[in-house]
């Protein structure tokens, strides 16, 4: 197994356990977001497989102590995380430019901060399964760009894009149903 499959595959297993997990604890959550957005970014604005790896753990790092530093204001900070992830896939999928792509990443990374900030575990869940199923789609795409699969990472027509954007949906809605019924056992 060459690196960038393995790479390909820790985004994948990071990506369902943002999707699945994501709302049970705020570390995993922000472990996963920020290894999400440091590879999501690295792919995005062209870095190379060393690099995104450097950036991945670095920003998944990154953000557990961010989060453990800041404390209350860690709920935002994972928010924006969490919007930043969905907005780069969003963004990559409607094949913007570098410089819309960063727009879309900030104002959504803004809007998931405020949205975790304000209403915590129902935001979260939404939140970590859209970028966790995101990620596992966009993983699922690399891992076989010559396959049927290949579409979820870069569809091409018009038809690819809406079937990517249905499965997107029905993986991050599962995700949210798994996540909610966590928290309601949650003591």
């Amino acid at each position: 197994m060459n690196l960038t499959v393995s790479l390909e595959v820790v985004k994948i297993v990071v990506g369902l356990l943002l999707c699945f997990a994501g709302a049970r604890s705020l570390l995993l959550a922000a472990g996963c977001v920020g290894f999400s957005l440091g590879a999501a970014l690295a792919a995005a604005l062209g870095g190379g497989l060393v690099v995104a790896l450097i950036v991945a753990v670095a920003g998944g790092l990154g953000a557990v102590i961010l989060t453990r530093v800041v404390g209350r204001i860690g709920l935002f900070v994972v928010g924006a995380l969490a919007g930043g992830v969905v907005g780069v896939l969003l963004a990559s999928s409607l094949h913007l430019d570098a410089a819309l792509i960063l727009l879309v990443v900030l104002a959504l990374a803004a809007i998931g901060g405020v949205l975790l900030n304000q209403f915590r575990s129902p935001a979260l869940a939404v939140l970590t399964a859209f970028a966790g199923a995101g990620l596992v789609l966009a993983g699922l795409g690399r891992l076989g760009p010559n396959t049927p699969l290949g579409f979820l990472r870069d569809p091409q027509t018009a038809a690819q894009n809406a079937l990517q954007t249905v499965i997107w949906i029905a993986l991050a809605a599962a995700g949210w149903v798994v996540q909610r019924r966590q928290v309601a056992r949650t003591p």
